[in-house]
């Protein structure tokens, strides 16, 4: 690995269960899901830059990965969420490589639950600050207890990312001007990669963006048919870049400093 701010000592806390013991290493997204390959890595700062392609990235020989869990967590997010997100991943991937004509909305079947506790899982891996936010606090309980609801504030958002990157982007926050003396905020994560992007936020509805809110209470191994909107495609680096067409700015603090933007390295 050629990892420097992106990693953490070989011993230390897990992000998940707050143990202090070895650490391993966790791809986001993970296997299965992509191809891992050599990757670039730069920071969402650097990517937000005016001259971004002269910044040298960083380089990893199999993928975007973080040291932030113990092998125990890291093995239960595997065996026990990961099989859902893999398989949604791939039937998306499938359909969109059709020949056939397809709808402006395509059904998956999936357990809504499995899904949102595997992403929110490998969310809570890419966090390099030894920090305690309430999102931490709430997805934490959420993930390690298999029979927890999604929590009431924190509300899980999925869209179509036709883009060959992967980013991961933690506590951030965008804000609108609504007029001279009022702003909108709202507060973020987002794991992006092909061809689903993923966001939990406050605020329900965000956006318009398709949402697997509503199942926060279903049962884990329960079966629902969502829907994926192919007709209406989100700039690569949205939101957290902001752009000449929506009137915002983003804002976030260490977190946000260590969030990931990664391509395939080029050839």
């Amino acid at each position: 690995m050629y990892y420097t701010k992106w990693k953490r000592n070989r011993h230390g806390r897990c992000n998940l269960c707050g143990c202090v013991t070895d650490l391993s290493w966790d791809h986001v997204p993970p296997k299965g899901c992509t191809e891992i390959s050599n990757t670039e890595m730069r920071s969402i700062f650097d990517l937000l830059t005016v001259n971004h392609s002269e910044i040298k990235p960083k380089e990893s020989q199999d993928g975007m990965k973080y040291r932030t869990l113990c092998k125990t967590c890291n093995s239960e997010i595997g065996s026990k969420y990961e099989r859902t997100l893999i398989d949604f991943t791939k039937s998306v991937k499938k359909t969109l490589s059709s020949n056939l004509v397809l709808p402006k909305i395509l059904n998956f079947d999936v357990q809504p639950q499995r899904l949102m506790k595997c992403v929110i899982g490998h969310i809570i891996a890419a966090k390099i600050e030894d920090e305690e936010t309430e999102f931490d606090k709430l997805a934490r309980e959420y993930v390690l207890k298999e029979s927890a609801s999604l929590p009431e504030n924190i509300h899980f958002s999925y869209w179509l990312y036709p883009y060959c990157s992967s980013t991961v982007t933690r506590e951030f926050f965008i804000v609108t001007p609504l007029d001279s003396r009022k702003v909108d905020t709202i507060y973020c994560q987002t794991m992006k990669f092909f061809p689903v992007a993923y966001i939990c936020t406050d605020r329900q509805g965000f956006a318009g963006l398709s949402s697997l809110s509503q199942y926060r209470n279903a049962p884990l191994d329960e079966f629902v048919s969502i829907q994926l909107d192919i007709s209406k495609l989100r700039d690569e680096h949205w939101p957290e870049a902001p752009n000449d067409r929506e009137n915002y700015f983003f804002v976030g603090g260490k977190s946000v400093q260590n969030s990931i933007h990664a391509n395939p390295r080029k050839r």
